[in-house]
């Protein structure tokens, strides 16, 4: 009985610690709850008490010498190395915003520590992050911002998407190994691969952390700026309270309302404009506004108040003569593709586009994208602008995007889309485009629509494409090649909830889809900072490849045999293309295209 009440006595050991925090770390990482939530958050805490623990063990025991090489480190030993990155993993997911830039300092360091461990016992051949930013990097950093060298964000992008398809293929292989090592199954040699194989996972993924990082740091920052400034500066005085008054269209309305509302004020428009135009201040009380304030606030009074009711005719004749363009080619414009908002966008995720065969100009396309995900953002990336450059890759080749037609009803946002090379997915506009064009044309289809997006989740490769067969017989119709693409890590960037069948969110989900053809979906991503919860999307590869050109006969009127015929040749050519590529760009081996 002593015996074990001495043995609970005992401080735990090293191995029990460690594997201890991993656990938290990894309960914290699939946690349903926000991390901010108390039972996450003591978690956290706990993982990180019992990782100084350790560290100050290892410390004590000097289990780890700058004399010795890898191969001296027994296999058993190796998984510590990993300690100061499992600290900052966990330090990221505190959520205190008092002390985030400290947290994130903290968190930085100790990857930074991690990584240096690794480069010296050469674990992995990689560049290590600066460990500090100093005056004359952070101007040099910003004039890159300003002037941005194409050179290096492609070399960045390209050392993402590597390391992004090195951490996959890695997390397949831990996940072979980790029955047979924990069960104490594995042998010496492949215990050693297991625990290399996670040192050179936390190398790619610390590299990611710092980058992501260094930006939350800088955006921290650049917040404190004005309240530094508005804290040394005189304090600005106090707006004065605004007092309620009634606003009337003519003078008749101001008496009726004067009468019912005696303890209120009330004024005509006119009233009120010649008064605020005499003190100089639009519209706040006492505060004048800038020129274009001012304008616009007078604009919006002439519109909504008085009879200048021309400016809407003009917009509705100008409608009304301008109708047909949207399904006859549209107008587009070289230029707004072009602009460099489209190249920032690109690099966020980064988005590819990569050719596997030519397209020649002699003939027109129907290219199908799969799979749609929530926004379709590699799709619009890749063939509604030239940032990846569609001009240079598939040179001759017209590309048309086609959206949902109820976008051309809106003035101005009409011709916004159409500059950018947008079409209506309708018949109408589509034979337009492959009959009336010549040749040289691609329209392209994002197949799965609405109903697949509401299928899009992270790491699953289901798409919707069974009875969807009217593009194919559109083919037929119009000789139009078809061209099977494939958006691997379109559904990484959002995660979605999905409602079961019968339940009332599911139900609101399908009227929406009826009523105005787009779906109804609860999604999230990222906020500003790491951690946060919002609606950016998560910056993940997304890379579109292009494949192989399926010829198809023009038929006037092909019936449904043949329609179900070419509508299997190109499944089949499109699990090819998956198949041939989904390894290189994120999946695993086993991973399989589900078509529903």
């Amino acid at each position: 009985m002593a015996a074990a009440e001495e043995e609970e006595l005992l401080p735990p050991r090293l191995p029990e610690l460690f594997d201890t925090s991993q656990r938290l770390l990894d309960e914290v990482e699939v946690a349903t709850e926000p991390t901010g939530a108390r039972v996450v958050q003591e978690k956290v805490l706990k993982g990180l008490h019992l990782l100084k623990q350790s560290a100050e063990m290892l410390l004590q025991l000097d289990l780890f010498s700058h004399n010795e090489d890898l191969e001296e480190i027994a296999s058993s030993d190796l998984k510590y190395l990993m300690v100061p990155a499992l600290q900052g993993a966990l330090a990221l997911k505190q959520v205190n915003p008092s002390k985030r830039l400290d947290d994130l300092q903290w968190a930085r360091e100790h990857f930074l520590i991690y990584l240096t461990h690794c480069q010296h016992y050469h674990v992995a051949e990689f560049e290590l992050p600066k460990t500090k930013n100093n005056s004359a990097e952070s101007n040099t950093a910003s004039s890159s911002m300003a002037h941005p060298n194409l050179v290096a964000m492609a070399s960045q992008r390209q050392a993402k998407i590597e390391r992004y398809k090195q951490k996959k293929e890695m997390e397949h292989r831990l996940s072979a190994m980790k029955a047979a090592v924990e069960s104490g199954e594995a042998d010496d040699e492949h215990v050693r691969e297991y625990y290399l194989l996670h040192l050179r996972r936390w190398i790619s993924i610390s590299l990611e952390e710092i980058d992501s990082i260094d930006q939350e740091i800088k955006i921290l920052r650049e917040k404190d700026v004005p309240k530094e400034a508005s804290a040394s500066g005189s304090t600005p005085q106090a707006r004065p309270p605004m007092k309620p008054f009634i606003l009337t269209r003519n003078a008749a309305q101001a008496k009726v309302f004067g009468a019912g509302y005696p303890s209120l004020a009330s004024m005509t428009v006119n009233d009120w404009y010649d008064q605020h135009r005499k003190v100089g201040a639009l519209p706040d009380q006492g505060i004048p506004k800038t020129t274009s304030g001012a304008a616009s606030t007078i604009c919006l009074i002439i519109l909504v108040f008085t009879k200048f009711w021309a400016l809407s005719v003009l917009t509705l004749a100008w409608l009304a003569y301008d109708w047909k363009t949207h399904s006859q080619g549209g107008r587009r414009s070289a230029w707004v593709r072009k602009w460099t908002l489209w190249k920032y966008f690109q690099n966020y995720f980064p988005i590819k586009l990569v050719k596997t065969h030519d397209l020649s100009p002699k003939h027109n396309y129907i290219i199908a994208n799969h799979p749609h995900g929530i926004f379709s953002f590699g799709v619009f990336i890749n063939f509604a602008t030239e940032a990846t450059g569609f001009a240079k890759i598939f040179p001759g080749i017209t590309p048309s995007l086609g959206t949902l037609e109820g976008i051309f009803w809106w003035p101005v946002v009409r011709d916004y889309v159409m500059s950018m090379g947008v079409c209506p997915v309708s018949k109408l506009a589509l034979k337009y485009l492959l009959t009336e064009r010549g040749s040289g044309n691609a329209v392209v289809i994002v197949v799965g629509g609405a109903a697949e997006a509401l299928m899009s989740q992270p790491a699953i490769s289901t798409i919707y494409l069974k009875q969807r067969k009217g593009f194919v017989k559109l083919a037929l119709k119009t000789g139009a090649y078809l061209v099977p693409s494939y958006s691997f890590g379109e559904n990484d960037v959002y995660k979605q909830e999905t409602f079961s069948e019968g339940t009332w969110i599911n139900l609101l989900q399908k009227i929406c889809k009826k009523i105005v053809g787009l779906n109804f979906c609860v999604f999230h991503g990222r906020g500003l900072t790491r951690e946060s919860w919002g609606f950016l999307p998560f910056n993940r590869p997304i890379t579109t490849v292009v494949g192989e050109p399926l010829p198809i006969p023009k038929i006037k009127n092909p019936d449904m045999k043949t329609v179900d015929k070419y509508h299997a040749l190109y499944i089949s050519a499109l699990r090819k293309l998956f198949d041939q590529h989904k390894v290189q760009y994120g999946l695993p081996e086993t991973e399989n295209l589900t078509i529903i």
